[in-house]
Parts: structure tokens; C-alpha cells; sequence
């Protein structure tokens, strides 16, 4: 046999095991209780509750609201376009008996592009594209 911690198997067997060491139960707790003592719930004075008072929100002024104002779109003139010279470099029309380039402006509209069939101008944001009339 080989020695643990310097006993041996046999000192372990040899060694006396009191009897009268007390059997416990290991569920039962360890620690002392005090007696079961039933105690009377003792009464709780009345409290004073008195009423928060909840400050009242200030009035919110708001300042009037201004509509937006319509956009007045500028109405596109009656235009007569009496002839177009196209094939150059810079292409001219004949509108409302005068002769016009690109950018010119023709009464209260400006002139955007000359192609072969009409004219395009603008009034504001608006852009139309006149046909010339055969």
C-alpha cells in the first residue's frame, strides 16, 4: 500500500468511529431559530395627503399662418409666325410681323429655339412650342 498524506490504508481501519456522534438530517437548517413568535400587525397612523397642485400650462400663441399667394403664370400672347428661315447658322421667324432670332423677345415672350415647323418660347415657367400654320 502506498501512503497518503503519511497514513495508510490501514490507519484509516484502525481508527475508532464514535457512535455516538448524532445523526442529523441535511435538510433541516443548520442555524438556531428563534422562537415562532406570532406578531399583531401594528396599525398605521392616517397620512394628510394633500392635493399636488398642477401649474397650468401657459397659453402657446401662434402667430398667423400666411397662405402662399398663387402663382400667376403669365398668359402666352397670341402669336402669328409669318414665315421661318431655317437652314443657317442662325435661324430667324417672322412672328407677329417682326423678324426675330433665338433670345429676342416678342411681345412679352422670349423667343427659345426656330426649328423647321414652328417656334418654342417661354412666359415665366411655362414653354410652348408654336406650329407654323400652311
Amino acid at each position: 500500500m502506498y501512503p497518503i498524506n503519511g497514513f495508510t490504508q490501514e490507519d484509516a481501519i484502525d481508527t475508532p468511529v464514535p457512535e455516538d456522534l448524532p445523526v442529523r438530517n441535511p435538510f433541516e437548517p443548520q442555524i438556531p431559530r428563534e422562537a415562532d413568535v406570532v406578531q399583531q400587525p401594528k396599525p398605521v397612523p392616517p397620512v394628510d395627503v394633500k392635493p399636488r397642485e398642477i401649474p397650468q400650462p401657459s397659453p402657446v400663441v401662434v402667430p398667423p399662418v400666411e397662405l402662399p399667394r398663387p402663382i400667376v403664370q403669365p398668359q402666352m400672347p397670341a402669336l402669328n409666325i409669318g414665315g421661318i428661315v431655317w437652314n443657317t447658322q442662325h435661324p430667324q421667324a417672322i412672328v407677329n410681323g417682326q423678324i426675330v432670332g433665338v433670345g429676342d423677345l416678342v411681345a412679352g415672350v422670349r423667343i427659345v429655339d426656330i426649328q423647321k415647323t414652328g417656334v418654342t418660347v417661354s412666359a415665366g415657367d411655362r414653354t410652348v412650342t408654336i406650329e407654323m400654320q400652311r
